[in-house]
């Protein structure tokens, strides 16, 4: 019988402070192996995600996995991979595809995934950017059939990765609205592993973070079952693509 590839390869942007998150999502068996794009040393802005979106070192990220033979490549950025919308969103997943020979996803790529994999048609969102790259969020769920019935933003332009987890939660019961089916929380750098269960519990409703969504789709695409992720969310609760 051959041996289950569970290697997931990540491209993380060069501010990504949180791999361990992500370790804390992955069932145990798999392996994940990152990469990261050079430094770019300035305030997060519309402007600076748009060049992150294009910026060729994704595609050399994806390359430097190919030597492992990954299940899946994920690139592991919300507002890097919403922000050109759709049309950019499929560019960047071709590219992805091409340049490590393997499977690929990205994190808003997993988020919609996500929302449609749980029956989820009307969202709220939160998110820790300034306004203006949120609502490029919500245009991009928009386009993928996912209604967004509030947008709130924490307006920071840096320091995301320090965020505390009472932050965090405070922020989703902001963004939380009556009318929404489930709360989307943007953003790879924004802590969420150990809140996601007790947001869903005081809100009732699924609770769909940017690296939750990342790992699970990852799982999903690269055809890596999950039975050791309990305790991280009802998206994980959903079945997997077992290996075969």
């Amino acid at each position: 019988m051959k041996t289950p590839n569970n290697r997931i390869g990540l491209i993380w942007p060069s501010d990504g402070v949180l791999d361990s998150e992500l370790w804390q999502f992955a069932p145990a068996h798999a392996s994940l192996h990152f990469t990261r794009t050079q430094v770019i040393d300035e305030p997060i802005s519309l402007s600076l995600v748009e060049r992150m979106a294009e910026d060729t070192d994704i595609d050399y990220g994806a390359e430097t996995l190919r030597p492992i033979s990954p299940a899946v490549v994920t690139y592991a950025c919300t507002s890097g991979s919403f922000v050109l919308g759709i049309d950019g969103e499929k560019q960047l997943l071709d590219r992805i595809e091409r340049s490590a020979n393997a499977p690929s996803t990205t994190t808003s790529t997993a988020l919609a995934a996500a929302c449609h994999a749980l029956g989820l048609e009307r969202v709220a969102v939160a998110a820790p950017y300034i306004a203006e790259i949120t609502d490029r969020l919500a245009s991009f769920l928009e386009a993928k059939d996912i209604k967004v019935s509030k947008v709130t933003s924490m307006g920071l332009s840096h320091g995301i990765g320090d965020v505390s987890d009472e932050e965090v939660i405070q922020l989703g019961l902001e963004a939380n609205d009556a009318k929404s089916d489930g709360l989307v929380i943007s953003c790879t750098n924004l802590r969420t592993a150990d809140i996601i269960e007790r947001l869903e519990g005081t809100l009732g409703k699924p609770v769909i973070s940017a690296n939750q969504a990342t790992m699970w789709h990852a799982c999903q695409i690269g055809q890596i079952d999950f039975p050791d992720t309990a305790g991280i969310g009802k998206l994980f609760e959903l079945p997997a693509i077992t290996n075969v």
